[in-house]
């Protein structure tokens, strides 16, 4: 089993957005990473149980969100940062620009991470399952909430998901290969929001082939450097060769 995960930094002390993905893009080859993404949340940390429908307005990335809808933190699951986790965080650079951008200052002790997304995969077939999660605020309206079990309760029933067993089938309705895709990790790419998990690590191997174009459908067995004989596959997984690399 592995599992990849996606947390969002959310203040100890005030309401923080956080980016909703609510829809394809028009251009799947655009930019649609979450910086993009035209609806926010507002994030309550010190209130649960908001009424259902407030709003506000809050700033992300400078721009004013009017009528963001205000949850609380019992709508996710969460940890509390201590203070060397957030003085590891602030030690990696890349963390310390987004950090800044979402809270507009460095990340503090009694700061909380929210669970925003995942990516779930148990090598049970051949090719594996593949499932990716994702958390919405309306997570009882639209496609990814259709045929979810009663089962699953509590801030579970929040997250939103899709799966793949195949990388064609179940075919799109237009009869084009099967998409799954989580909307934090694959949308800024070119395609990523048209891709397919599995497509995706079918091609990791060693020494590392960049991973980018994202596809789906049957590999590329003839011109796709990452079959290319004498290549080491690393059992699907591409944080083996990127760690190595």
């Amino acid at each position: 089993m592995s599992l990849k995960t996606v947390w969002w930094p959310v203040a100890k002390d005030r309401i923080t957005p956080i980016p909703i993905w609510d829809t394809e893009a028009p251009d799947p080859a655009s930019d649609n990473s979450y910086r993009t993404w035209p609806r926010t949340v507002a994030i309550d940390p010190t209130r649960t149980n908001v009424p259902p429908n407030e709003t506000t307005t809050v700033s992300f990335l400078n721009v004013p969100r009017p009528n963001s809808h205000v949850v609380g933190l019992d709508k996710f699951h969460y940890v509390t940062i201590d203070a060397q986790t957030a003085a590891n965080a602030m030690a990696n650079g890349r963390l310390v620009q987004f950090v800044t951008d979402v809270l507009g200052r460095p990340l503090q002790e009694g700061d909380i991470t929210v669970f925003a997304g995942s990516h779930l995969t148990t090598k049970e077939i051949d090719d594996w399952v593949w499932a990716t999660f994702w958390w919405h605020d309306r997570p009882d309206v639209g496609p990814f909430a259709m045929d979810r079990t009663p089962g699953v309760q509590g801030v579970w029933r929040n997250y939103l998901m899709s799966t793949a067993y195949d990388v064609n089938l179940p075919r799109e309705p237009q009869g084009t290969p099967h998409i799954a895709f989580n909307p934090w990790v694959e949308a800024g790419f070119n395609d990523g929001i048209v891709s397919n998990c599995m497509n995706c690590h079918h091609r990791a191997t060693s020494p590392l082939v960049h991973f980018l174009p994202i596809r789906r459908g049957d590999p590329d067995l003839q011109t796709d450097p990452s079959y290319a004989a004498g290549r080491l596959r690393t059992d699907f997984l591409w944080s083996v060769p990127m760690r190595a690399n």
